[in-house]
């Protein structure tokens, strides 16, 4: 999904429901413990998360404590689990922090929380032990079909009768060293097979799956999408959003994840805005994957200072200016390090040497110190 990212009072999920922690035991003949609070769950097209009860979810809370303490240790091992009344998702929220408050209208304290993470999808949880870990994590690539040239749907008509037909395309998987990654092609439309129709939508979708060969956490997750987000900016000359990731914790429990990430209001890419298409490079996107992923890791600042001027942000020129000169000063030390001038070096020692005031020597060596790492220029 794509959103301003100026307005903050938009929000993709803002929805009262029933919440408690996640590990209370619930009651085989009910939906949720009796401990369990209404509230309000917001979160934004940002993925700012946050939800407040209508009183307190932590038994003995003193109104006061929920107000002003923030760092609660206890919060970092616990979760809260919720069922949302109008749409009847289940959600889970992650990596916790409080939020208190006061009601305007009523003049009282609520207990609130801000989550770093959060999931929501239509299937009660699967009983885990420990964190939550998911199988594979999907990503639906809409907005990018003219990026992927996708045209499987072909359409006759002619006097009397129109036929549309769908070839659907091969998947195709990418091996990596620590798993696989996936091009999954789709068809939304007619749910039976013969049925009439006054209208009639038939859409192609394209899902990019990333499964490694071990389970991952909430935390990487969220990393493998991030170096997604970023190589598809690269690869189509776009700041347009990837929709939120979907983590798989098995075949049936699928979850939309959110968490908090730069958004901007970018339009999908057309064909003839793209510095690449899928077709070219299908035959070594695993392998593109693969590389950026490593470099990304290598060359961590160095990119991601260079990617901070790309991701649809309004930045000052001049902002724009020292993100990409530190860019390129982190990439150079990172790739070459620190080399210096030996010749150069012996001079600075000569000129400090000859400096018989031990004050202005110090003054002078504090002020010359980086003068013999490489300059721009070079």
């Amino acid at each position: 999904m794509n959103a301003d990212a100026g307005n903050a009072e938009r929000f993709l999920v803002q929805e009262r429901g029933i919440f408690w922690w996640a590990d209370e035991a619930v009651p085989p003949d009910q939906f949720t413990p009796d401990s369990a609070i209404n509230g309000d769950l917001r979160i934004s097209y940002e993925g700012k998360i946050t939800i407040d009860l209508d009183g307190f979810l932590t038994p003995g809370t003193h109104p006061f404590f929920a107000l002003g303490t923030s760092d609660d240790p206890l919060l970092r091992t616990r979760q809260i689990q919720g069922l949302l009344r109008k749409s009847n998702k289940r959600v889970l929220l992650f990596d916790l922090s409080r939020r208190g408050g006061r009601s305007a209208t009523a003049n009282i304290s609520f207990e609130g929380f801000m989550a770093l993470h959060c999931l929501v999808g239509d299937r009660n949880f699967p009983k885990q032990k420990g964190n939550v870990i998911f199988r594979y994590v999907d990503v639906d690539l809409t907005g990018f079909e003219e990026w992927l040239r996708v045209s499987s749907i072909h359409v006759e008509r002619g006097k009397v009768a129109l036929h549309a037909h769908y070839h659907h395309p091969k998947n195709i998987d990418y091996h990596l060293s620590n798993g696989k990654l996936s091009v999954i092609y789709d068809l939304s439309g007619p749910l039976f097979a013969k049925t009439r129709h006054s209208s009639l939508a038939l859409t192609e979708s394209v899902i990019l799956r990333f499964k490694r060969d071990e389970t991952v956490t909430i935390e990487e997750a969220e990393a493998d999408y991030r170096i997604l987000q970023d190589l598809f900016i690269m690869l189509t000359d776009s700041s347009y959003n990837l929709d939120w990731p979907t983590a798989a914790i098995t075949d049936q429990h699928h979850y939309k994840l959110y968490f908090y990430r730069d958004t901007n209001s970018a339009s999908p890419p057309g064909a003839h805005e793209c510095l690449t298409n899928f077709v070219q490079i299908k035959d070594n996107f695993g392998a593109l994957f693969s590389v950026w992923r490593a470099k990304r890791e290598s060359f961590g600042p160095g990119f991601y200072l260079y990617l901070g001027t790309r991701r649809g942000r309004l930045l000052y020129p001049e902002h724009r200016f020292i993100m990409l000169i530190w860019g390129i000063e982190t990439f150079h030390r990172k790739k070459y390090g620190s080399k210096k001038s030996t010749s150069a070096s012996r001079k600075m020692d000569r000129i400090l040497g000859n400096i018989t005031n031990n004050k202005d020597k110090q003054f002078a060596k504090y002020w010359l110190r980086h003068s013999l790492e490489p300059n721009l220029e070079q």
